[in-house]
């Protein structure tokens, strides 16, 4: 991850953050699974489906990149 700052007049700073997409993956998945045990997503039977829940979960929400 890199991260750069640039000043902006009236007291501003934007930051500008790049993600590699490895890293990116991995927070993703990270994510998913701490919301698959938090959150209940409709049309979702968990003892039908074969696939992990955090899987289910990405790909139900989607992927940003």
């Amino acid at each position: 991850m890199r991260a750069t700052t640039t000043l902006l007049e009236n007291n501003r700073i934007m930051l500008t953050v790049e993600i590699d997409d490895a890293e990116m993956d991995e927070a993703m998945d990270a994510a998913a699974k701490v919301l698959s045990k938090q959150v209940s997503v409709r049309a979702f039977a968990r003892a039908r489906s074969q696939e992990r829940p955090d899987r289910q979960y990405r790909r139900h929400f989607g992927s940003a990149h």
